[in-house]
């Protein structure tokens, strides 16, 4: 989360301990019922195990001498590989297969807490890759989507486990993902504007990307209005989204206008769908075009056209929320 680690992996060499549960302890040793039972316990293992996958990831992107030379796109390809495996072994209750609507309370808030982890990991890992001008097109092409579903998939969580503000306030880590999954897809934006990135072949649509990337850093704003890094993670977000507008308003000699969704064929359409021409940039334009109008005038200073492409780009976006005003001075 951009400030230093306060427990190293390389010295706990403590075990996770085994799934279960108290009612399986007996002072003769562990019983367990013919039939097992789902574990309580599983999901906070899973969880830890997921988290020191994210751990490695992080501190491999941090390493000064990583920063130095090109994003290894193998790095991210191998931490996915570590991802999805740890996703096969999750129990059916965490996994997804089982609709939340039919698991009793304990097991879906257990599920809500796996799936922000398991996008938070997609997205961390493979966020770099927005940022590389790779001749191998087609392994960074996939990372980045899969960044962009990630993302997705963390704010929808986000949305429909309906946080109130109470509980977001309380659930700091999820402000976090928030943040980071908002970031990724206005990054994605603005490439897509500088020509830096294909159209991606996802059922996302460009507009309802847009649109939930906005709603959900509305709600984070009013749901954290006395968390002091959620401040900066809004200062942060409206700047970065005045970016993934401001090429519409540059190129174009006419201010825009909003266009009627049955008048826009990028509204009904999808990454690279039939519907548009997959390699057209103005299809990216008419979607922030059609959200543009009802935004406010861009006030803060704006960022250099090149801006995303900055290597270190994530690693500032991480700890600015963080960082002491007097060092930005």
């Amino acid at each position: 989360m951009g400030v230093p680690a306060l427990i190293n992996l390389e010295e706990v060499d403590q075990v996770l301990p085994e799934a279960i549960d108290d009612d399986c302890l007996t002072a003769t040793g562990v019983t367990f019922d013919h039939n097992r039972r789902d574990s309580i316990i599983q999901a906070s293992i899973s969880h830890a195990w997921i988290m020191r996958i994210v751990k490695r990831a992080a501190r491999e992107q941090y390493l000064k001498e990583r920063r130095r030379g090109a994003y290894d796109l193998e790095t991210a390809a191998r931490y996915n590989a570590e991802v999805d495996a740890w996703q096969s072994s999750l129990p059916a209750v965490l996994s997804g297969a089982i609709h939340p609507s039919s698991l009793v309370a304990t097991f879906r808030r257990q599920l809500t807490v796996i799936t922000l982890a398991h996008a938070h990991a997609q997205m961390l890992i493979n966020r770099p890759s927005l940022l590389v001008d790779s001749s191998r097109s087609t392994l960074r092409d996939a990372q980045v989507q899969l960044s962009l579903q990630a993302a997705e998939k963390a704010l929808d969580t986000v949305l429909t486990t309906s946080f109130t503000k109470h509980i977001f306030q309380a659930f700091w880590h999820t402000q976090f993902v928030s943040f980071n999954a908002i970031s990724i897809i206005y990054v994605w934006f603005v490439q897509r504007k500088h020509g830096r990135l294909p159209p991606l072949s996802t059922p996302l649509k460009e507009s309802q990307l847009f649109e939930l990337a906005q709603s959900v850093q509305q709600h984070l704003a009013e749901a954290t209005k006395s968390n002091a890094p959620s401040l900066r993670y809004n200062i942060v977000l409206e700047e970065l989204q005045q970016e993934a507008q401001r090429p519409v308003a540059e190129h174009r000699q006419t201010p825009p206008t909003s266009v009627p969704s049955e008048q826009n064929p990028t509204l009904t359409s999808h990454f690279g769908g039939s519907m548009a021409d997959p390699n057209n940039l103005a299809d990216v334009d008419r979607v922030l075009q059609s959200v543009e109008a009802t935004m406010p005038v861009a006030s803060l200073d704006t960022y250099s056209s090149h801006f995303a492409l900055d290597p270190n780009l994530w690693l500032t976006l991480d700890s600015f929320p963080f960082t002491s005003l007097e060092l930005l001075d």
